[in-house]
């Protein structure tokens, strides 16, 4: 009896095991299905946001694409009108200097005759004329130049007493004409040399000077070069350091009111509250090109004024302290001095010019100097020319009917039958934009002459390159 009943509890023990082990399964079976089903809704939303978040990545790849094309078009149309506007200005330029140069080229001669009183004023008072003219020519195309960023500053040791005293000089008969006195103040404690671009710091002063003559009635003006104290730093002698300047032009005038001073270095812009008779000339680029500048030397520049008591224009920008330059041996001769009298031998000059009257205006200025000069109206005649004859040195328009200088330059250098291959070869253009120099000299060219050209500037540069000639 015992055996059987440990069998039926036995058996009891392992149906109940069964039951449990049933419900167990039967429970892990469903949380395994609604765990599935979870897994499943998941899935499916997983899905349904991958292929949301795969459209929106196509759409948006889609809207970059269409930007990216649009920026590129944008860009294209930007540089092709960059490129139109300085072609348009480059035209212009050359369009204007090509007359302006025969009207001042001919004034210039003009004075070296012997004319009555009334004729040489007019001849004066036209030459004035001509001269604001090309300084407003100058404005609108720096300023083209500069807002293309298309320009380069020089560097060169200069003094800064010597730089004050050019500026003087310069200014000084305009001032006595019109009963203005023009000091200059150099700190003391400044360096004496200075490592930077002195042409472009000379245009900012000249600017505030032209300004402060037209529109402040002010019978003294002060230009100082000192050190800048709003920088905090003490003059230094270390030639190796970098000395923050102030560069400014005092007036003791009419002054500007607060509102008035917001308008200026604007481009554009000019002041309306005065009563000069001079008021509304120039272009209202002037202050607008200094900014630039002084933008560009890392610096600024500024006003600080007070009505009835004047102006103060500055220009404030770090300098490089520089030793004094070494100093050449180079012979100095009058430019008065005719080039047979200086070198023995009478120097043979190609004038290449399409204009009539810019020919014989140079003509006659070289023949001056003692030259022999030949003409080419276009680059076939240049070519035809120089393939004939040696000369000393060729003058080279750039605009040229029937080519460009610089083609011709180059067919005449890589030419090694042509007797000028190596002779000096000086760009004589009206154009005013692009990097000049630098595209003209990797031509082959060696140096340029601006138009409208005056005597004493192209006696100079024909004089540096027949003086390298001389062994």
């Amino acid at each position: 009896m015992s055996d059987i009943h440990d069998i039926n509890a036995r058996a009891y023990r392992e149906r109940q095991a069964r039951k449990q082990a049933e419900k167990l399964l039967e429970e892990k079976s469903r949380e395994l299905y609604y765990i599935n089903q979870e897994l499943n809704a998941i899935k499916d939303s997983l899905e349904l946001t991958v292929a949301e978040r795969t459209r929106e990545l196509e759409n948006k790849v889609t809207e970059l694409t269409e930007l990216k094309r649009a920026l590129t078009k944008a860009k294209n149309q930007a540089e092709e009108a960059s490129a139109l506007k300085s072609r348009f200005v480059a035209t212009v330029s050359h369009e204007i200097r090509t007359p302006l140069n025969g009207i001042m080229g001919s004034l210039e001669l003009l004075k070296e005759e012997h004319l009555s009183d009334k004729a040489g004023s007019l001849v004066t008072m036209t030459t004035g004329s001509g001269t604001m003219l090309n300084a407003l020519l100058n404005d609108i195309l720096d300023f083209s130049k500069y807002e293309d960023q298309n320009f380069t500053l020089d560097q060169e040791v200069f003094s800064a007493q010597g730089f004050l005293n050019s500026i003087q000089s310069f200014w000084h008969t305009h001032c006595e004409t019109k009963n203005v006195t023009l000091d200059i103040n150099l700190h003391p404690d400044l360096p004496t040399y200075y490592l930077g671009d002195p042409g472009r710091l000379r245009q900012v002063l000249n600017n505030f000077i032209s300004n402060a003559l037209k529109y402040a009635q002010s019978p003294r003006l002060v230009i100082h070069f000192r050190p800048d104290t709003s920088a905090d730093q003490p003059p230094t002698s270390d030639s190796h350091a970098t000395q923050a300047t102030e560069l400014s032009v005092e007036d003791f005038g009419i002054g500007i009111s607060e509102k008035e001073q917001e308008k200026l270095f604007k481009a554009f812009s000019q002041l309306n509250n005065h009563s000069s008779s001079d008021l509304g000339s120039g272009t209202g680029l002037g202050l607008a090109i200094c900014k630039q500048l002084a933008r560009v030397m890392a610096g600024n520049t500024g006003v600080t004024s007070v009505i009835n008591k004047g102006s103060l224009f500055w220009l404030r920008i770090p300098l490089h302290v520089a030793e004094a330059p070494k100093k050449t041996k180079e012979k100095e001769i009058s430019a008065q001095e005719c080039f047979p009298q200086k070198y023995g031998y009478t120097p043979n000059i190609l004038v290449v010019e399409d204009v009539l009257t810019n020919q014989i205006l140079v003509k006659i200025m070289l023949e001056s100097f003692g030259c022999t000069v030949a003409t080419a109206a276009n680059g076939a005649e240049a070519l035809e020319t120089t393939q004939k004859h040696a000369f000393d040195l060729i003058l080279m328009d750039i605009g040229l009917p029937d080519s460009d200088g610089l083609t011709i330059t180059q067919k005449i250098i890589r030419n090694h039958d042509n007797p000028n291959r190596k002779a000096p070869i000086i760009a004589f253009t009206a154009h005013g934009m692009t990097s000049d120099k630098k595209e003209y000299i990797s031509a082959g060219m060696c140096d340029i002459i601006s138009k409208p050209v005056q005597k004493q500037d192209l006696y100079q540069v024909i004089d540096h390159h027949l003086n390298k000639k001389v062994p």
